[in-house]
């Protein structure tokens, strides 16, 4: 048995040399494979027997394992109004439901249970990395309240009317809304706040759990950090505020100011953006300050809302800025910033000639909402204007993923996946990136063929950097042996109200293994939660890695197959598995 597995070994030595010295290695290009999380009909569970998902709604996020979280509607006995919606995860490695309306609130009073979505809405939930999953919802007593899914037990993080921690007694939660999760289970939130002394000028508040507990980052009427004394958050109106979180808790604030020296308007000094925890909270940049490598008299002039202010888990930050100052005009003003090389530097600006197109072309629009991945890397939107752009081919979408930035797609282009001349409409509003700089968006079709019931699909990036068509409207899916469906829709959001680099806490629906999570109804009313993955034949374990493993499964089975429509070793589909099958797995080595 050594000897025979000493002979292998000499063997493929000698056909990865053959293999590099006569370059007639090619490699098969990634497929994409599903993983059916739920079906309409399918018992949920959790629940009561004969207790069955009747439908799914909002978008499903999803963790680094590939794990999915997602809500649902119920139907079977004593369902109701009153207990037919919940949140289901397989944040713990297998499905499970984390919370249904009507249920009992662990660590509340008996009798407080979880009711509808907060506000009427549906529940946001975000998902971390390691599969926590933190959401807003109300209380049968009317309450708002925060909850946090994390090492297997469900926590109460906030609620309104109860003692906004490191406030004077009496100052509690008003509201509470906009709930993010980091990695390490922590979240971060927004709030209004009621009680002694809060009036409009210091009503609004964001906090972290950075510190290990909920604790204040900031508070309208405080003083702004990093800038002359008496110069505080806010101008008697709600403006600061919060939606992403890093790695140690920290949140990036955009800001109106007032205050001795502060300028209002186009022009002055009144905005600001601000990063970090509880207690040490910095200034990023601010409205009138010298805007880097852009000269003299170049200054920050507004910045745009906190939606498109993002964080990574490093605590990098991001964010769109109109400029103003010497040669800047309605053409030039906008640019993304950037602290993912490890300073303040400016990405890209309306103006300015993008990678990838023609000599004359520039940056028209820049859209708010960069995405800032793990690697500092950003991706964005933007718009075009010059020679030979028109509304067909007028959008474009640009990454920093392969090392420099470099445009992913354009209006107008062909669309990978599809037919010959099935082109991009719309590429709207922008795309998502992880941490490995792979990308995503969604996107409409125009073209021959293309029509109601196929004109809306999902693209990413592969490994390899290849853009590939994920899913589109009027694809199949086997969602079980002999059971195949054709898609009706794809939901999935992507762009600035549900912006991620996969580090900022927010909602995340494609991970660093390039999986992405989305929700679909078929052509015959059912509907399911999907998660997508990119796959390699060579990968026989199926973990993500070709390796020794997967070569030893390949030739523990060298030889004819003995049944073909089984034999996943058979990787060049002639029943055999043999010295053409080796090949093409040491051509995916890695």
């Amino acid at each position: 048995m050594n000897f025979q597995l000493l002979s292998q070994r000499h063997f493929v030595c000698l056909l990865v040399m053959t293999c590099s010295l006569a370059i007639v290695c090619s490699t098969f290009a990634d497929t994409i494979t599903f993983r059916v999380v739920a079906l309409t009909g399918d018992p949920a569970p959790g629940t009561a027997l004969d207790v069955d998902f009747n439908s799914f709604f909002g978008d499903p996020v999803i963790d680094g394992a590939g794990h999915s979280a997602f809500m649902a509607r119920l139907t079977g006995p004593d369902v109701g109004d009153s207990n037919n919606d919940g949140l289901w995860s397989e944040g713990t490695g297998s499905l499970a439901l984390l919370v249904r309306e009507g249920n009992q609130t662990p660590g509340l009073p008996d009798g407080m249970l979880f009711a509808t979505c907060h506000a009427g809405f549906l529940c946001p939930s975000v998902m971390n990395d390691v599969g926590d999953t933190a959401f807003l919802i109300s209380l049968s007593d009317g309450s708002g309240s925060i909850w946090v899914h994390r090492s297997g037990s469900l926590n109460l993080v906030a609620r309104t009317g109860t003692q906004a921690p490191g406030l004077p007694a009496g100052v509690n939660f008003a509201v509470v809304f906009g709930p993010v999760l980091n990695d390490a289970g922590q979240t971060a939130f927004s709030s209004y706040l009621e009680g002694p002394g809060v009036d409009v000028t210091n009503n609004f508040a964001v906090w972290s759990e950075g510190l290990g507990s909920v604790a204040l980052v900031a508070r309208l009427g405080d003083q702004a950090p990093g800038t002359p004394k008496g110069v505080v958050f806010g101008d008697g109106n709600q403006i600061l505020s919060s939606y992403a979180v890093g790695g140690a808790g920290q949140t990036p604030i955009k800001s109106i100011l007032s205050g001795p020296g502060v300028i209002p308007g186009s022009g002055g000094n009144a905005q600001g953006i601000w990063s970090g925890g509880p207690g040490s909270l910095e200034l990023v940049a601010r409205a009138g300050d010298p805007a880097p490598g852009l000269g003299e008299g170049v200054n920050f002039d507004t910045f745009s809302s906190a939606l498109t202010t993002i964080i990574n888990g490093a605590g990098q930050t991001a964010f769109f800025a109109k400029l103003i100052g010497p040669g800047v005009d309605s053409l030039n003003d906008g640019s993304i910033w950037s602290e993912g090389s490890g300073s303040l530097v400016m990405v890209a600006r309306e103006g300015a000639h993008p990678p990838g197109t023609a000599e004359g072309v520039n940056y028209l629009s820049l859209i708010p909402g960069a995405m800032l991945n793990g690697a500092g890397q950003t991706a964005f939107a933007a718009s075009l204007i010059g020679p030979g752009v028109d509304g067909a081919n007028n959008v474009g979408v640009w990454s920093e993923g392969s090392g420099s930035l470099a445009l992913v797609a354009r209006k107008g282009s062909q669309a990978p996946g599809t037919a010959a001349g099935v082109t991009f409409l719309s590429i709207f509003p922008g795309p998502v990136t992880n941490a490995t700089g792979q990308v995503a968006f969604t996107a409409w079709l125009t073209g021959e063929g293309v029509d109601g019931f196929n004109h809306f699909g999902v693209w990413a990036e592969d490994p390899d950097g290849l853009l590939t068509l994920v899913i589109r409207e009027g694809d199949q899916i086997e969602v079980a042996p002999g059971d195949v469906r054709t898609v009706l829709k794809v939901f999935m959001t992507f762009g600035e109200t549900f912006i991620s680099g996969g580090e900022d806490g927010r909602e995340i629906n494609f991970n660093d293994a390039g999986q992405l999570a989305f929700r679909v109804i078929f052509t015959d009313g059912s509907g399911g939660i999907i998660v997508s993955s990119f796959s390699t034949p060579a990968d026989l374990n199926e973990d993500g890695t070709v390796n020794t493993v997967d070569l030893l499964l390949l030739l523990s089975l060298w030889g004819p197959c003995i049944h073909c429509d089984k034999c996943n070793a058979d990787l060049d589909d002639n029943c055999t598995v043999g010295v053409s099958d080796l090949l093409i797995l040491l051509a995916n080595w890695g």
